[in-house]
């Protein structure tokens, strides 16, 4: 398996905590997890003068994808440009990971 890059539009975080042990679901106790609604950008192909930016651009959504938040490995930036696109610019760290600290949160 190779890993890919994707980019999307963030929509929603969601809180799902369940209370207690789901064994059908190989839960053995209370269980929180964090997930993100995604828009998928469709790029277009990438313009030979930018190779090595990490700028792509997009002016489309694809489908909506609820994933773990884990997976989510950075966050950039995007500026409009011509023609109704969007410019993605991607200035992410190479060793950026997702954490989620729960503090003093509480389920509602």
């Amino acid at each position: 398996m190779e890993l890919e890059t994707f980019y999307g539009q963030l929509t929603h975080i969601y809180h799902v905590h369940v209370p207690t042990a789901f064994p059908a679901l190989d839960l053995n106790e209370p269980t929180s997890f964090i997930f993100a609604a995604i828009r998928e950008c469709k790029l277009k192909t990438d313009d030979a003068q930018l190779d090595g930016l990490d700028i792509h651009f997009y002016s489309k959504h694809g489908q909506l994808n609820v994933i773990d938040v884990k997976t989510v490995q950075a966050l950039v930036g995007r500026v409009p440009s011509a023609s109704n696109e969007w410019a993605i610019v991607d200035r992410s760290a190479a060793l950026v990971q997702a954490e989620w600290n729960p503090g003093n949160h509480s389920a509602t």
